[in-house]
């Protein structure tokens, strides 16, 4: 018996060498994917919590919620506290470090509301550049210690945050001058230095401060899916630049006034979802425009993210009579639009779709805020 296995094992020696080679192969990839700490921020929605602030954080919070409100941003303030707690723990009295961005010396300012002022007003001109120009909310983040700079070097690199771009702007910007950096995040990613402009870690950093699991921004709410509505996945090269979670399949519409699976259920709900509803009776979908001014909304011509847009009847494909009803998810730096919606695919089965408008459509079109 024992001579057989011996023949055995060497007339298949070649096939028994490869098959084991093949395991061990099989195991590292595992585990390099598993093991992978590439540092790119999660995929999912925005961040709604906080964690481990400190309480010298936590008191300035009504605060950043005043001025969050004020320049559009309230979605961010998780990031903003986050971006707080690791500029300065909340203690001094320019607790957002934004002498800086107005090109001052650091700690030039001493009043903390006009530090928190300027520093919720500068992330969200950073964010506002970043989104608009086809990139993410990491980007902006970043920026906020590197400068609007790196908004550029992202844009021009692929459009959306890595550590390695973070590291590679900083490598560019000090002349690859490296100091001493030796924390318990650092020791991690495998690295005992920095390089010396700003820091390279500073998005690694704040996401110890948030949850981002979670659905997104203050008033969005994630319920459950009780509409059994069927999405589409989001376009590939989008999946990084969305503001807002996605739809969370919930009926908000609870007077029945928009018949499910049209294009306006869909918009309503979606705008109740992220926290800005819209009238029961805002009509056909390319009524919301005018109906929307005439009910007291605000109304523009001009594309934003969290907005529904309405398409004029027969425009973009729409019913000639009708029209359409969509949500703006994304707006790009060409003026393009990345839309969802429903009743284009599949009609009247609910499914959520999205598509890419181009800007001649973007222009004519109206947003309800």
């Amino acid at each position: 018996m024992g001579a057989t296995a011996a023949k055995l094992l060497i007339r298949y020696r070649k096939p028994i060498a490869k098959a084991i080679l093949g395991f061990f192969v099989f195991i590292i990839v595992i585990f390099l994917l598993i093991f992978n700490n590439d540092q790119t921020a999660p995929s999912g929605g925005l961040a709604t919590e906080n964690k481990n602030l400190s309480e010298s954080v936590l008191r300035y919070k009504s605060t950043v919620e005043k001025y969050a409100r004020q320049y559009d941003g309230m979605e961010y303030v998780p990031y903003i506290l986050a971006l707080m707690q690791i500029e300065s723990g909340g203690e001094g009295g320019d607790p957002m470090q934004s002498s800086e961005s107005l090109g001052l010396p650091p700690n030039t300012i001493k009043d903390p509301e006009r530090s928190i002022q300027r520093g919720v007003e500068f992330f969200v001109e950073n964010m506002k550049s970043a989104i608009n120009r086809g990139s993410d909310i990491k980007t902006a983040l970043q920026a906020y210690n590197y400068g609007g700079g790196f908004v550029d070097f992202v844009v021009k690199n692929g459009g959306t945050y890595s550590f390695e771009l973070a590291k590679q702007f900083s490598i560019n910007m000090s002349g690859g001058e490296k100091v001493p950096y030796v924390n318990a995040l650092s020791t991690t990613m495998g690295y005992n230095y920095r390089y010396n402009y700003g820091n390279m870690f500073y998005v690694p950093k704040l996401l110890e401060y948030v949850n981002e699991s979670q659905a997104s921004a203050e008033g969005v709410q994630n319920n459950s899916n009780n509409t059994g509505v069927v999405q589409v996945d989001v376009p590939s090269e989008y999946k990084n630049k969305l503001r807002y979670p996605r739809y969370d399949g919930h009926n908000y519409n609870t007077s029945g006034s928009y018949p499910f699976g049209q294009c306006t259920w869909y918009a309503f709900n979606r705008m109740a979802q992220i926290g800005k509803p819209v009238d029961d009776f805002m009509g056909n979908g390319g009524e919301w425009g005018y109906k929307g001014k005439a009910l007291g909304y605000k109304v523009t011509n001009k594309p934003k993210v969290g907005t529904a847009i309405s398409f004029p009847p027969g425009s973009f494909g729409s019913d000639p009579v009708y029209g359409h009803v969509a949500f703006v998810e994304v707006v790009n730096a060409d003026g393009t639009l990345l839309v969802s919606e429903c009743n284009v695919v599949n009609p009247g089965s609910g499914t959520i779709s999205y598509r890419v408008v181009p800007a001649s459509i973007a222009n004519i079109a109206s947003y309800v805020e």
